[in-house]
Formats: C-alpha cells, sequence, structure tokens
C-alpha cells in the first residue's frame, strides 16, 4: 500500500475510533455517581412562590420589573419531570425548543436558577447528564430527554471529533450555585463525576492539563 493512501485511509477512520471512545454499548453509565433513581417531587407553580422570589430595586423603571416577573413565570412554565421510563435522576428545566438537553443551556440557565435554590434546586438538572455519564468519563453534550440516550449531531461533519461535547463549564455552575446556597454537600457526590469527565477531556480534547488548572481557580480539584 503507497504511503498517501494509508494516510487516507487512517484519516477516515479517526473519526470511528474517536465514536467509539466516546460511548460503548458494554459500559456502564453514571458508574461515578451516587444517585441512581428518580425521587417524585412536585413542581412549583409560579403564582404560589412568586413572594418568595427575589425582588430587584428598579423604582426608575417599572416596567423592566414587570420584565423581570415574566421572565420568572416563563422560567416556571419550564421546569420538568423525567418522562416514565427515563434513566434520568431528577427535575429539570428546559430549554424549550427541543426534546434533548444541552450542557451549555443547562450551564447558563442555572445561573439565574440558581437565585432561588429554595424553591426549585436547578442545579440537580446537572444530574441528569451526571447520571448518563460513560465509564470512561464521557459526557455527550445534547442527550435525548425520553430514554437518555446521547444526541448526535447529523450535520456536515458528523462525528465525534467536533460536536459531541461542549468546554467543561460543569464545575464552574456547581461553584456559582455553592456561593449563592452556601450548600456544599454537593461537592462529595460530584467530585468522582468531574474528576472522571476531566480525564476524558484531558486525554481526548486538550493538549495539557487545562481542567485541572480550571478545577483549582475555583477550589473543587484535587489539591
Amino acid at each position: 500500500m503507497k504511503i498517501i493512501e494509508f494516510l487516507i485511509l487512517f484519516l477516515s477512520l479517526i473519526p470511528l475510533v474517536v465514536l467509539f471512545s466516546c460511548s460503548s454499548k458494554t459500559d456502564e453509565r453514571g458508574k461515578y455517581f451516587a444517585k441512581k433513581s428518580y425521587t417524585d417531587t412536585p413542581l412549583s407553580q409560579f403564582e404560589k412562590i412568586r413572594d418568595k422570589i427575589p425582588i430587584p430595586i428598579l423604582d426608575n423603571d417599572p416596567g423592566l420589573l414587570d420584565t423581570y416577573w415574566k421572565c420568572w413565570e416563563l422560567a416556571m412554565n419550564k421546569a420538568k419531570k423525567p418522562y416514565p421510563g427515563s434513566p434520568f435522576v431528577s427535575n429539570y428545566i428546559d430549554e424549550a425548543f427541543s426534546d434533548n438537553i444541552f450542557q451549555w443551556d443547562t450551564h447558563f440557565m442555572l445561573m439565574f436558577w440558581n437565585y432561588i435554590y429554595y424553591i426549585f434546586p436547578a442545579i440537580e438538572s446537572h444530574d441528569n447528564f451526571y447520571c448518563r455519564q460513560h465509564e470512561n468519563g464521557y459526557i455527550c453534550r445534547e442527550i435525548h430527554e425520553q430514554d437518555g440516550e446521547d444526541f448526535y449531531y447529523d450535520g456536515k461533519e458528523n462525528n465525534a471529533l467536533t460536536n459531541t461535547i461542549n468546554p467543561p463549564l460543569f464545575p464552574w455552575v456547581e461553584y456559582e450555585y455553592y456561593k449563592i446556597s452556601g450548600d456544599d454537600s454537593r461537592f462529595k457526590l460530584i467530585i468522582p463525576v468531574l474528576e472522571k469527565y476531566g480525564d476524558w477531556i484531558d486525554n481526548n480534547r486538550t493538549r495539557g492539563k487545562t481542567w485541572i488548572v480550571l478545577a483549582d481557580r475555583i477550589g473543587i480539584g484535587n489539591g
């Protein structure tokens, strides 16, 4: 076989090798996450909890206050329970445009949901990603809500090299939740997951130990 033919064959196999490293039919999902099952918990209704939501000081523009309450009303209507038969383990916030959950959508929605953690612990939306983590540490960026299976984007470049993960913001969002809530009980639960995810990122997506630097900076690493 000529060297150029060998290189073409080798490069064509890379996406398959990486995809196999992401997901395997024999791997154990959620191995590092201690929460294994869903406990049915009622969802709050906006009208019943409005008086418990923080009120911003917007005396100079009452219209902004109306917008603020409308945002919370819309948000509360998107809190969801897992589908019957779903492997998800927690109630979660929905991005409202797809039948999948998304890492980054969830991360950034949590940045405002954290302010009513005592009404609805939206941080547990992360749990549905953690419980679907692969044995090698990989967590897909997008997961089907009904069956908990990974979603691989069928686009121009349909391979695991480009479109199945997001940059690892789980620890940052968890730490922001802790700063607002003062609840450090999640660290014991999530650190095994995040360490394995960090290992997968280091081994498959980085040239250095950027994950360890990030974890150390926000205070939930091994150090």
